[in-house]
C-alpha cells in the first residue's frame, strides 16, 4: 500500500499518466493499492489526514482488521468530527485499489524478557556499551509450540536531524526532526518452542548520548502460518566496554556476478558486487564514525564511491560474519579496478581489491537448470542458476514432446534479485490442455543487456497429471 501527501500524484480523471496508476497497474510489482491526491493539497491538512489514515488502516473495529477502504472513510470522517480539517482538502484524496482488502499484520506479540540479564520490567535500564556484547532473550505470547525464525533490528538513540533549507524564501529556518538513523545490528536467529535468545556486538561508533535505543522484532514460524512482532526501548546506548587488544581487521572475500569470478576476468557493464565479511569481534555497519563505512570505490574515483552499510546482512545466528552487495552502475568498456573496505566494531579495517574487464553485451553464464519436481504430477518450477543478479535478464522457456513439437513457451524480462531465478508451470500446454504421462524435453534460454542467448536443455517426466 502506497500512501502519499503531495499535489497531483494521482489525477486519474485526466489524460496524462500518473504515478498512482503506474504503481497499481505495474504487472511486475508496484502497489496493491494507492492512497493519494488528485488535485492541489496543503501540508497542514495533509499531515492530520495521513496520520488518521495510518491509524485506521492498521487498526481494528469490533475485533476485525479495518479494510483499506474503511480506513479512508474513517479517516475523512474523523477530520470532520475532530474539526482538524473542515476544508475540501480531504476530498482531493482517493484510493485506487480494492477497498475490501485488509493489510496483513502479525497475529502474535513478541515480548523481550531481559536485556543483558536485566528484566525489562525492572526500573534499571541496561546499557549497550561501545565495544561490548548485548544479549537479548524473550518469548512469543501464546505460542509455546512456535518454532521458526526471528529477525531483529537494533537502532541507536535518536538524534536531531537538520534539513538543508534549500529555499530560504519558504521558511525562516531549516526544518528539524528527530530520527534513529544508525542501525547497530540487523540479523536473524531461531525461535524454539516460542522462546528466543541472541547476542550481537555493539560497535564503538555509537552516539554516546546515553539516550534510549530501539529494538524491532519480527518472527515467522517454519510453516509460515503464524507471524509475530514486538519492540522495546527499555535500554540505553552509551559508554565504552573493556575490549580485547585487537588490531586485526575483518577477513574479506569478494567477487563480481558469481563466486566463480576470477580476478581480472570479464564482466557485463553493470556487474553485481558481493563481499563476504568475517571478524571474531563483530562487524561495524553503523555508519556513525567518519570514514568507517563499508565502502566500495571504483577506479579510485570519489564520484564512484558507494556506502554499502544498508545492504549488509549478518549471517543467520551470528554477529561475526555477513554479506553485503551492490549493483554497480553502468561502466565503460575496458579495464577497471575496485577497492572494498570493511571495519570491525573496534574500528580495525581491511581492504580487498579486484581487477576486471567490462565487455559490452557479454553473454551471461547459465550455470544450470533444473526442476523442483521431476517426475512432476500437477506443477513444477523451473530453477535457473545464472550470474546476472541485479541486471536485466531475458528468460525464455520452451517445452517439447519427443518429436520436437513445441507444447508450451514462456518468456519474460526481469531483474533477478539472486543468482537463482524461478518460473512455476502448471503442466498445461499453450492451448490449455494438461500434459499426458510421458517424457518431454525442456529448454531454458537467457540473455542480458543485448547479448546473444545461451541455453541448456533437459528431460521432464510427467506422471498422473489429471
Amino acid at each position: 500500500l502506497w500512501i502519499t501527501a503531495s499535489c497531483d500524484i494521482m489525477p486519474f480523471d485526466g489524460t496524462a499518466a500518473t504515478i498512482g496508476e503506474a504503481a497499481v497497474l505495474n504487472a511486475n510489482g508496484g502497489a496493491v493499492a494507492f492512497f493519494g491526491t488528485t488535485r492541489t493539497v496543503y501540508a497542514k491538512y495533509n499531515k492530520v489526514l495521513n496520520m488518521a489514515y495510518l491509524s485506521h488502516v492498521l487498526g481494528y473495529t469490533d475485533g476485525k482488521a479495518n479494510t483499506i477502504g474503511d480506513a479512508q472513510r474513517l479517516a475523512k470522517t474523523e477530520m470532520i468530527i475532530s474539526g482538524n480539517d473542515l476544508t475540501t482538502n480531504k476530498l482531493q484524496y482517493s484510493l485506487l485499489g480494492d477497498p475490501a482488502i485488509s493489510l496483513n499484520r502479525p497475529s502474535r506479540n513478541i515480548v523481550i524478557d531481559s536485556i543483558n540479564g536485566i528484566s525489562t520490567t525492572s526500573s534499571t535500564l541496561p546499557i549497550f556499551k561501545g565495544g561490548g556484547i548485548a544479549r537479548i532473550s524473550g518469548h512469543v505470547e501464546g505460542a509455546t509450540a512456535l518454532s521458526g525464525i526471528i529477525t531483529a533490528t537494533v537502532r541507536d538513540s535518536r538524534e536531531l536531524i537538520t534539513c538543508r533549507l534549500n529555499d530560504a524564501t519558504e521558511a525562516d529556518s531549516a526544518f528539524q526532526y528527530y530520527d534513529r538513523t544508525k542501525v547497530l545490528f540487523n540479523g536473524a536467529d531461531s525461535i524454539k518452542t516460542g522462546k528466543f535468545a541472541f547476542s550481537f556486538a555493539v560497535p564503538k561508533d555509537i552516539n554516546y548520548s546515553d539516550g534510549t535505543g530501539l529494538i524491532n522484532l519480527y518472527a515467522v514460524n517454519n510453516d509460515k502460518t503464524i507471524t509475530a512482532n514486538g519492540h522495546s526501548d527499555h535500554f540505553k546506548v552509551g559508554g565504552s566496554d573493556v575490549a580485547d587488544n585487537d588490531s586485526i581487521g575483518p577477513a574479506i572475500y569478494c567477487y563480481l556476478n558469481s563466486p566463480s569470478f576470477e580476478n581480472g576476468g570479464n564482466v557485463n557493464t553493470t556487474p553485481y558486487f558481493v563481499a563476504q565479511v568475517k571478524d571474531e569481534n563483530g562487524i561495524n555497519v553503523t555508519g556513525s564514525g567518519i570514514g568507517h563505512n563499508l565502502e566500495l570505490i571504483i577506479d579510485g574515483n570519489a564520484t564512484m564511491t558507494y556506502d554499502l552499510n544498508d545492504n549488509f546482512n549478518f549471517d543467520f545466528g551470528t554477529y561475526k560474519s555477513g554479506t553485503t552487495y551492490y549493483n554497480i552502475p553502468e561502466l565503460t568498456e575496458g579495464r577497471h579496478k575496485l577497492q572494498f573496505r570493511a571495519w570491525d566494531i573496534l574500528n580495525n579495517s581491511s581492504t580487498a581489491q579486484l581487477d576486471f574487464n567490462v565487455v559490452n553485451r557479454l553473454e551471461p553464464n547459465l550455470f544450470g537448470v533444473s526442476l523442483s519436481n521431476n517426475p512432476a504430477t500437477t506443477t513444477t518450477t523451473f530453477i535457473v542458476n545464472h550470474d546476472r543478479t541485479g541486471s536485466d535478464m531475458d528468460v525464455e522457456i520452451e517445452v517439447f514432446d519427443m518429436s520436437g513439437r513445441i507444447l508450451w513457451r514462456h518468456s519474460e524480462t526481469a531483474i533477478p534479485t539472486s543468482s537463482v531465478y524461478t518460473v512455476t508451470w502448471d503442466l498445461c500446454t499453450d492451448g490449455g490442455n494438461r500434459l499426458h504421462t510421458g517424457v518431454y524435453l525442456y529448454r531454458v534460454k537467457i540473455a542480458s543487456e543485448g547479448s546473444s542467448k545461451v541455453s541448456k536443455s533437459h528431460k521432464l517426466i510427467v506422471i498422473d497429471n489429471n
